[in-house]
């Protein structure tokens, strides 16, 4: 069998930190144990793939970078062959051996990968592309040249996916790559991709995001399309969820008692007001722990982010917008800070009039 995890963004986090022991906040721990669950069922002669960002910093403290690599030692001692893909949040000065956050796993034996590889696996073929700086698109149809005749079955890596009705940031972001041409360039494959944190399937499956094994931040908020354990088994490609990390910010109080049964690992909250003393300690029994913020500004953020969700031409057009003015942007001298005010709020009043 091949597992496949992505985006563990393991480190000391700050939000939510909480205690110490050994080096490890409270949440550094929850996402070490969030990677124990996802590998504790791997057996002699598995497969773990790790598709980028199994650090969420290029210096990991080294509490942190200790506890990655006694974990993926002993798999490797278990004969569980692991195969680690750079990833953008480890990468430092440079693509090579020793100048990213993975250099504190070479002891592991683990194979890390820091440029394209093929490789063949339990009868298939793969093709491995960790992630590198600069245009996306440009870099992944040089490097299918190379294997346009090898019959890729599964294609890992570390970008985004961009669909055809993606908003324009995505479309043109150097990081990801259009569905289309995804589609083109591996017409018989499977393409399993890291780096966007929510999963996602594309083209009835062909293409997929796999999502973050432990999401960063009320960005990535929810509690679906997170946590993804990934598996290959005789070709066939199955996911489950961990209910591990999550971050969850509730307009409804109603249903905060609903929660431990729900994410039975906790979670990281934001609340309009504090739980009532009873609920209280029920969440913290449960590894919950929370913040709290009035109900009007929660509100207000769920509008904000509704609107914004469901107007998608109002932000392509700001992003046009404002790259037009870049593109006539005055010389340095002639700059000030009442000049851009001002630009900024003519062209964020023209977009909501066009709304």
């Amino acid at each position: 069998m091949i597992r496949i995890i992505s985006d563990v963004h393991a480190a000391n986090h700050e939000a939510f930190g909480g205690m110490w022991k050994d080096g490890l906040n409270v949440r550094a721990a929850k996402i070490i144990d969030a990677v124990k669950r996802a590998t504790k069922s791997l057996e002699k002669g598995d497969t773990l793939i790790i598709a980028g960002d199994l650090f969420d910093t290029r210096k990991p403290d080294p509490a942190v970078a200790w506890a990655i690599s006694e974990l993926l030692a002993q798999l490797m001692e278990q004969r569980v062959f692991v195969t680690i893909l750079l990833g953008n949040h480890e990468l430092q000065d440079s693509h090579g051996s020793g100048d990213n956050a993975l250099r504190y796993l070479e002891r592991t034996r683990a194979q890390i990968l820091y440029e394209t590889t093929y490789d063949e696996l339990e009868g298939f073929r793969f093709l491995f592309v960790p992630f590198r700086r600069g245009n996306a698109e440009n870099f992944i149809q040089k490097e299918s040249d190379s294997y346009k005749d090898s019959a890729i079955n599964f294609v890992i890596g570390h970008y985004g996916i961009a669909p055809k009705e993606s908003p324009l940031w995505m479309r043109e972001a150097e990081d990801y790559i259009s569905e289309a041409l995804l589609l083109k360039l591996f017409p018989e494959s499977t393409v399993l991709f890291g780096h966007h944190h929510v999963r996602s399937k594309y083209s009835n499956g062909k293409l997929m995001q796999i999502g973050s094994l432990c999401p960063v931040g009320f960005g990535d908020k929810g509690p679906n399309g997170f946590g993804t354990i990934l598996d290959i088994t005789n070709g066939e490609v199955s996911f489950r969820e961990d209910k591990g990390v999550r971050f969850i910010e509730l307009i409804n109080m109603n249903i905060l008692e609903d929660l431990p049964a729900a994410l039975p690992y906790g979670a990281f909250l934001r609340l309009p007001e504090p739980p009532e003393e009873k609920v209280a300690a029920k969440l913290e029994e449960g590894g919950f722990s929370w913040k709290i913020i009035p109900r009007k500004k929660t509100e207000d953020r769920a509008i904000k982010q509704a609107s914004q969700s469901s107007v998608k031409p109002d932000s392509d057009f700001v992003v046009a917008s404002i790259k037009e003015y870049i593109n006539t942007m005055p010389n340095q001298k002639d700059l000030s800070k009442d000049k851009l005010n001002e630009r900024a709020k003519a062209l964020w009043e023209k977009a909501q009039n066009s709304a």
